[in-house]
């Protein structure tokens, strides 16, 4: 994208905020509560902010979908349908950003990310997303942001029920098999099945009990996920997808009643899900370790959670509030390949569990016009019981303290600080210095700096040595140094942001060859950049948004090798142009929209290094088509990839060709 372009759309933005801030009663009332675990505007909150309403997830087959038109997001996906799908903030790892459901953290202790495909989307009330370090109030793993999922709470006394159906286009493609110690390739003809490749089903109960919100939601889906694709790097031909099949379901519910001054909330969620394992694309089959593709590995997914929260406006005085929330999470992961592995001649039957248990409680003080002290902790339980590491534990828990100085009506300071500490790494102390200035009623002008860390994963230090690989139980959390300068102008039908950030990773983790391939603390980059985005309605109904990250990167250490500035060595997956831009209209009750994304040419490593490739950049064109016959019932038509474009998000793992989905939606 050219600097003329970029300049061109910052202008024609500036000017719509001028026209916009005649009138400034909409969109100054939004509120979040993330950035600063208090409820406050967007304009008061001290990071670049964006939220994602219930509305923009309708049709979505998960909540991945929504957040990939975010300004310096991205999603990186394992494929279709019941893949992983993980999130990157600013060019970090999915380790390093930290996702929460209603405050409480969805990230793995075990593998260290948090994948999205898990969540229901039918309960989501709204996805506030928080770029920026943020581990001085929030603990652990959140290095390149926080994204928090807010599920709703308050019945609606209507009962939904919608279908969903995926189509590919059929045509005759080239199957790959195993047959070791080789691959085999196989014609297959088109198949009218793949019009009727992915089906969703929902439901979803809203409605008072007394005083009781009852919200209850539930889904299944069946995915054969047979799509095809050009693959010119193995075998010259369209080639179909096989073993990706899904067949998964999920229930989740929620109680809410008033107590006292404020609101007790129970919430429970049960998800299980079947899922064929294809590994990557590669037809290649290594004398000891066999293919790298499978035909007949699968895995199950199960998830259970629990949370009871409380929270209150008021607690014993005028002055004082509490957030309370008390939580359960148990997860199992179960892979079994039975083909042996090429000369070592070993199937795979694996299971991993983990046991989580946790208390969290945060208060805010305002006795004082000027100052507010808001402050709390939490305290977490990990139990894995797994048949690669054994039965491992963790303990931790942190204290924070923020503190908003209200210098005057148009300047707020806030320093926050946290301490954490576990039993199986050092502690760490992270803290962040914010600091909003309020130009008008329609502008701020924000700035930070920050410190926070990732924790290493149960998998970095307790990995068993079988004499190839082996964990690390020396490891320190990998530190992470943010900075960022920027502004948001919001006002009648305008949202205008644009930040410039510089991010440093110091000790960062990776896998490497010392005396034994193990994980070390050798990793360091620098990330300098900006982003902007721009959502303006221009006439009724008609709304346009726009956004655009440029993000370079700097490798400076990596696998025991140290780099300069000036050998520009560049990350794994941080693509230095990204551009989302979308156009919606909607006239009574019929909404069409279009929505674009491009992604640069990046990395799957670090540039150079043995095994990293270089992938190329791709252009995805989407639409969608909504009427509403009624108020009970409507029906959704959308093209994704409707440029056909052949690419992958993740290297190995292709992502479909065109395709077609048709929804109905019925509403009493």
């Amino acid at each position: 994208m050219s600097k003329r372009t970029v300049l061109v759309l910052l202008a024609l933005a500036a000017a719509a905020a001028l026209c916009a801030a005649q009138d400034t009663s909409l969109a100054l009332e939004k509120i979040v509560v993330t950035a600063t675990r208090i409820a406050g505007t967007i304009l008061a909150s001290p990071d670049h902010i964006t939220v994602v309403s219930g509305d923009e997830l309708a049709g979505a087959l998960s909540a991945a979908e929504a957040l990939e038109g975010a300004a310096g997001v991205s999603v990186s996906e394992n494929g279709t349908a019941g893949s992983v799908q993980s999130l990157s903030i600013r060019g970090s790892t999915a380790a390093q950003v930290l996702v929460l459901v209603d405050g409480i953290r969805l990230n793995d202790g075990r593998q260290g990310g948090a994948d999205l495909s898990v969540l229901p989307v039918g309960n989501i009330e709204r996805i506030e997303i928080v770029r920026g370090g943020s581990s001085a109030l929030y603990g652990a793993d959140a290095m390149g942001g926080v994204v928090n999922i807010i599920t709703k709470d308050k019945a609606e006394d209507r009962f939904r029920l919608s279908l969903i159906n995926g189509s590919y286009l059929p045509r005759d493609a080239v199957k790959v098999a195993e047959a070791l110690p080789s691959a085999i390739e196989e014609t297959v003809s088109a198949s009218a099945m793949d019009l009727l490749d992915t089906q969703k089903l929902s439901a979803a109960l809203s409605t008072e009990l007394g005083q009781v919100d009852l919200v209850a939601s539930g889904s299944f889906t069946r995915a054969a996920n047979g799509f095809a694709w050009y693959d010119s790097q193995y075998v010259g031909d369209y080639r179909r997808r096989v073993n990706a099949d899904l067949l998964g379901g999920d229930l989740t519910a929620s109680l809410g009643l008033p107590l006292g001054e404020g609101r007790l909330r129970l919430r429970g969620q049960v998800s299980y899900q079947e899922i064929g394992a294809p590994g990557i694309i590669s037809t290649n089959v290594d004398p000891d370790y066999g293919a790298l593709f499978s035909t007949d590995a699968g895995q199950q997914q199960t998830l259970f959670q629990a949370a009871l929260s409380y929270s209150t406006p008021r607690f014993l005085s005028q002055a004082l509030t509490l957030d309370s929330k008390l939580f359960y999470k148990y997860s199992r992961l179960s892979y079994q390949n039975p083909d042996p592995l090429g000369a070592l001649e070993v199937a795979v039957d694996d299971s991993h569990q983990l046991h989580t248990l946790g208390l969290e409680a945060s208060q805010a003080q305002s006795a004082l016009d000027f100052l507010r002290l808001v402050y709390g902790g939490n305290f977490l339980v990990e139990n894995v019981f797994s048949t690669a590491i054994g039965e491992k534990s963790r303990i931790s828990g942190g204290l924070f303290l923020e503190s908003p100085f209200y210098l005057s009506s148009w300047l707020t300071l806030t320093p926050m600080l946290r301490y954490d500490l576990s039993s199986d790494f050092p502690g760490s102390l992270t803290y962040k210095l914010a600091a909003v200035a309020s130009l008008s009623e329609t502008i701020s002008l924000k700035a930070s700096a920050a410190r926070s860390y990732r924790a290493p994963t149960l998998n970095d230090l307790f990995w068993p040595n079988d004499g190839f690989v082996a964990g690390n139980p020396d490891l320190r959390p990998e530190s992470g140094y943010n900075a960022e300068l920027g502004i948001t102008a919001l006002a009648e039908g305008l949202q205008l942001n644009f930040f410039a950030f510089v991010r440093y990773v110091q000790d960062g983790i990776q896998w490497a060859y010392t005396t034994i391939y193990q994980p070390v603390n050798i990793g360091e980059a620098l990330y300098p950049g900006f982003e902007a985005d721009l959502e303006l309605t221009i006439l009724k109904g008609l709304r346009i948004s726009a956004g655009y990250t440029f993000l370079y990167s700097f490798v400076l250490n990596s696998s025991g090798t140290d780099y300069k500035l000036a050998d520009e060595i560049r990350a794994g997956y941080a693509p230095i142009h990204s551009l989302d831009a979308g156009l919606v209209l909607e006239i009574g009750r019929t909404r069409a929209g279009i929505k674009a994304q491009y992604v640069g040419q990046r990395y799957s490593g670090v540039e150079g290094e043995f095994g990293t490739t270089s992938l190329d950049p791709y252009l995805v064109l989407n639409a969608q088509y909504r009427r509403a016959f009624s108020e009970r019932w409507s029906i959704t038509l959308e093209g994704r990839n409707l440029l056909n474009q052949v690419y992958q998000s993740l290297d190995g793992y292709p992502m479909p060709l065109l395709s077609f989905w048709v929804g109905a939606e019925l509403t009493l």
